[in-house]
């Protein structure tokens, strides 16, 4: 099915409204194919109209997540897709919220970062050498160690770009080796972005499993299905492992307590769920209150980090035209005197 949310969004939530106003599902979708522009989302509706004139089952050999599957899995067996399609319209709803939550938090740093990498790159290329020949023709020898530093990277450009792709694709192997060992990602222990980041993770599994308990799937099948909604297999394979402890017995509140970081308003407000038997609708509302906190706690940090990369960035550009222009003025003054 297609990865563009807002296309996905639509489709469901269209569809619901249709199926609401007792339109066939065929017609719904023929219908629906119209506010439509994404190639891979119309063959998938292509692939449901046939599964449908076929008879076949529609959840099946269809190119849905695992938490779409199963929802559809539903609406077959209870009847009522209209509900059903809401509820995964709802869903990919507030997936998108976060996800453009995250988007909008590393945009204004990648973008300072590309400056800065425009201008040195820049500078290294086209006026370091010319710096290079003035210095020699005016006979310098006492250099500062900021030009000789400078001058060294605009020497070996090539062989400093090679080096730091080597170290990315080094780091970048040693994080695909600890994936495959099932070890826990670094990025969760980098202090306040890490456990904002593991946050959004569990955020989306409990928003998932409240999805899927609302529509009153078992408690076995909504976990299972829930966990594979997270993009971190370690988290994903942590969930997974919670099957165990409810099938031993355990609330769902004490199968958690070893994944749910303590200061999570869900660690606290699970039991009552399970208590009042509003479990899945709990959760749902939970989660959208966890979203408007991780929300703060991103816009705080981003108050930080904003500042402090234009200071960095001023920084290494006033260190840069130092290193250029001081030695040509000490060259110029010591030529005239």
């Amino acid at each position: 099915m297609s990865r563009n949310l807002a296309q996905q969004i639509t489709f469901w939530r269209t569809l619901s409204h249709l199926m609401k106003a007792n339109i066939s599902l065929f017609e719904s979708l023929t219908i629906v194919k119209t506010v439509i522009n994404s190639d891979r989302l119309l063959r998938f509706i292509h692939q449901l109209q046939d599964a449908i004139m076929d008879g076949d089952v529609l959840s099946h050999n269809l190119e849905l997540s695992p938490f779409q599957a199963q929802m559809l899995s539903l609406a077959e067996k209870i009847g009522n897709y209209a509900f059903i399609f809401s509820l995964i319209a709802d869903h990919l709803a507030w997936r998108q919220s976060w996800r453009v939550l995250l988007v909008q938090a590393v945009r204004y740093p990648l973008i300072l970062l590309g400056i800065m990498g425009i201008l040195l790159s820049i500078i290294v290329l086209f006026v370091l050498p010319g710096v290079k020949a003035q210095l020699s023709l005016l006979g310098v020898q006492d250099i500062p160690l900021a030009t000789k530093i400078l001058m060294a990277v605009g020497q070996y450009p090539v062989a400093i770009g090679s080096g730091m792709m080597l170290m990315i694709l080094v780091v970048y192997g040693i994080g695909r080796w600890r994936r495959s060992q099932g070890f826990k990602p670094w990025r969760y222990s980098l202090p306040i972005i890490g456990r904002i980041l593991y946050q959004l993770e569990l955020t989306q599994f409990l928003h998932a499993l409240g999805v899927m308990l609302s529509a009153k799937l078992d408690m076995l099948t909504s976990l299972y299905q829930a966990a594979q909604t997270p993009s971190c297999p370690w988290i994903r394979g942590q969930l997974v492992l919670l099957e165990a402890n409810l099938i031993q017995g355990q609330p769902l509140s004490q199968a958690l307590s070893g994944v749910l970081p303590k200061s999570s308003p869900a660690a606290a407000l699970i039991p009552v769920g399970e208590a009042t038997g509003e479990l899945g609708t709990l959760l749902i509302t939970t989660c959208e209150a966890d979203l408007e906190i991780l929300q703060q706690k991103i816009k705080s940090v981003l108050d930080l980090l904003q500042p402090s990369l234009v200071i960095l960035m001023g920084g290494l550009m006033i260190w840069v035209v130092l290193a250029v222009l001081l030695p040509l003025y000490d060259a110029v003054g010591q030529w005239h005197g």
